[in-house]
């Protein structure tokens, strides 16, 4: 710092002002000082900096997994506010979950923004208690007072089962995630008190929920099968378990009627186009870097917890329409086995 100000011909203090960003500088004054980091190759001790401000002007961010619309949103915000994003991913272990959490608070961030994999945090407790400001994101933290923003899970559901519902389908499936899972259990609760306000009976083989994967989804699309009712249409809770639906019931998709939570890629381009309910990803990752900034400048400020709506887009998948009942019942009896 000390050369800047020998070749730019200003005093040490006003070197230090223009690399703080301080704007009691003369314009002429700072544009020599900037000219001349740039030709010296000046960088800031950037320790000694946060030392100074008592910021490190970064953001932590423990992610369930990391690439997604809303990170790369939050990111984009948070540089323009000036910081910057440390981000790791926990998938979806309890002890990476831990000690990523423990890592980034280690690095005095200064805010987290978390996404909660349902395991229990009395670690981030003391850190929210020491006025770090933390932000859940697509679920609370249960155990943790701390500002929350979460996509409208229930109304995406409900949304999804009144259109099946005006459609003339009444045996409808939901197939989704562990209900251990904050936004499985919302879903899920969701989707049988739609078919109770309709009237309808809320069957075991109706309702499937568990760990997403191949071999869950698979059960789930036996047992609807074998109902002795089966259904006609089908909501699914997650987009991991609607590719596994998609790839397991093959041609066949298109004589079942399909509502899908979450975005799908090129849904529309699909064989047969899939309705899904969409989440405002963007909205997710903007609103919580804003609640930290919030937070950050007003720490005694009341908690939030913001709820975002989400949309539908409605394709081909949901528009099949139930079969007669009588040609229904045949068509099941045709297919039981034979004693």
């Amino acid at each position: 710092m000390r050369d800047v100000a020998r070749e730019a011909g200003v005093a040490l203090r006003t070197v230090s002002r223009v690399v703080n960003g301080e704007s009691n500088v003369n314009a002429e004054m700072a544009g020599r000082v900037h000219s001349t980091i740039a030709r010296l190759g000046y960088r800031p001790d950037e320790r000694a900096r946060q030392l100074r401000r008592g910021s490190s002007q970064t953001i932590g961010a423990a992610l369930r997994g990391t690439g997604g619309m809303w990170e790369h949103t939050a990111e984009h915000t948070a540089r323009a506010a000036g910081f910057m994003t440390l981000a790791a991913s926990t998938e979806d272990d309890p002890a990476l979950y831990a000690q990523v959490i423990e890592s980034l608070c280690q690095r005095r961030v200064d805010g987290l923004m978390v996404e909660p994999i349902g395991a229990a945090t009395p670690y981030l407790v003391a850190e929210v208690e020491a006025g770090l400001p933390v932000v859940a994101v697509d679920r609370p933290l249960e155990d943790v007072p701390a500002d929350s923003v979460v996509s409208d899970n229930a109304g995406g559901i409900r949304a999804a089962v009144e259109h099946l519902l005006a459609r003339g389908h009444r045996e409808i499936a939901y197939i989704g995630d562990s209900e251990r899972i904050y936004t499985g259990r919302l879903r899920a609760e969701a989707f049988r008190s739609c078919l109770q306000e309709a009237g309808l009976a809320v069957e075991d083989a109706s309702v499937t929920t568990g760990e997403a994967g191949p071999e869950m989804v698979a059960d789930a699309l036996d047992r609807m099968r074998r109902c002795s009712a089966p259904p006609t249409a089908l909501v699914t809770g997650n987009n991991v378990i609607s590719w596994q639906v998609l790839r397991q019931l093959g041609p066949a998709i298109g004589e079942l009627a399909v509502f899908c939570f979450d975005s799908l890629e090129n849904a529309e381009l699909l064989a047969h186009p899939v309705s899904t309910v969409n989440q405002d990803l963007e909205g997710l990752g903007r609103t919580a870097v804003d609640l930290l900034l919030a937070r950050l400048a007003e720490p005694e400020r009341e908690r939030q917890h913001i709820i975002l709506p989400v949309s539908l887009s409605i394709r081909a998948s949901s528009e099949v329409p139930p079969p007669p009942r009588a040609r229904r019942r045949r068509a099941h009896k045709a297919q039981a086995p034979s004693s």
